[in-house]
């Protein structure tokens, strides 16, 4: 008897970590080969987390990728649409949802050129966006120059601010297109652009800037069905946790991308946050740091707890997180994860 006792005790201790094991072996990096880009200033993580799920979708469809898709197209054609989006600071905020329902109607814009790519991939697109509306200030300060009919006076010529404001949108133009290479889109973009900033109008031409950018190229296309689940109370947060959890390894194992995630940022710097709160609008983050990212592995970890591999779009480096880290990707255990997750999102 006490042999029997003592073999299914050790039959117990063999089995139970091994089946834990398997519920979080992993699944491989579903990212493999694509960039980790740096959203910089531009809050855009929406539409960096949409066209990563969409462009993984097209990797496991067998498609070629790259080419890749275009965070800042998607985030002006999502924005665009919006009756309430009033200026460019709106592509700052939006739902990575609707732009993935767009893609996959429309399809994803391919980037116009290696410069274009580069922008995103550094987060340098709000440098641009913000250039831009420095130099629309600039461009009215030499309307009032005309109005007052003054000129500028140097050493050998003078220059009427007419001139000024040809040389401004030349200057501007040149940083975006290539000459050399796209000399008729040059002379085209440098007119809409006097277009915009005469109308006050700049969102437009990153509108337009992205759409004659991807006429060039055929748009990226494949098919998917869009899943999404979110948590409606804070009460049974066990089970809310539970629910996620679930929904993630099922989309990790047998989904057909990527699946994105919806959580309190603060987890990503602060190891021990719990920031989920009640909001106005519903399940919402208490310091206001609401992310998305998509998550592309998971792994066992301590005390039987799965861990979460997150692709940031903060950059490669790995200084600002205290969870281990591999170029700007990070692992983070399940209860920490999910207690700050807000919303799973897949495509099946």
């Amino acid at each position: 008897m006490e042999m029997n006792k003592l073999i299914l005790i050790l039959t117990l201790l063999l089995t139970m970590p091994i089946t834990r094991a398997e519920n979080c072996a992993p699944v491989g990096n579903r990212a493999t080969g694509m960039p980790v880009y740096d959203q910089g200033q531009t809050s855009m993580c929406y539409a960096f987390t949409a066209t990563q799920m969409f462009d993984i979708l097209r990797k496991q469809n067998g498609e070629k990728v790259p080419p890749l898709s275009s965070p800042s197209d998607i985030a002006f054609r999502y924005t665009f649409r919006d009756s309430n989006s009033k200026s460019w600071e709106d592509v700052k905020d939006g739902s990575s949802v609707d732009c993935l329902k767009i893609l996959l109607n429309e399809g994803g814009c391919p980037y116009y050129n290696n410069e274009d790519f580069n922008r995103d991939l550094f987060g340098e697109r709000w440098d641009e966006f913000e250039e831009l509306q420095k130099l629309r200030k600039e461009y009215f300060k030499q309307d009032e120059r005309i109005d007052q009919g003054k000129e500028y006076s140097g050493l050998f010529s003078r220059k009427n601010p007419k001139q000024k404001q040809q040389e401004l949108v030349e200057e501007f133009a040149c940083k975006l297109i290539d000459e050399d290479k796209f000399p008729e889109e040059k002379k085209f973009f440098e007119d809409y652009l006097k277009k915009s900033l005469e109308t006050g109008t700049i969102k437009k031409f990153f509108k337009k800037y992205f759409e004659k950018g991807c006429e060039k190229h055929r748009r990226l296309s494949t098919s998917g069905k869009l899943q999404s689940w979110g948590v409606s109370s804070l009460v049974n947060q066990k089970d809310n946790m539970e629910n996620l959890k679930n929904r993630l390894d099922k989309a990790l194992v047998s989904g057909k991308s990527a699946p994105g995630i919806s959580y309190c940022s603060n987890i990503l710097n602060n190891a021990n946050a719990n920031d989920l709160r009640l909001g106005k609008d519903g399940i919402d983050c208490q310091r206001e740091d609401a992310h998305v990212s998509i998550v592309v592995d998971r792994r066992p970890g301590k005390n039987g707890q799965c861990e979460y591999l997150i692709r940031n779009t903060w950059g490669t480096s790995c200084n600002s997180y205290p969870w281990p880290c591999q170029m700007g990707q990070i692992w983070i255990p399940e209860n920490e994860l999910l207690i700050n997750t807000m919303s799973v999102l897949w495509i099946e």
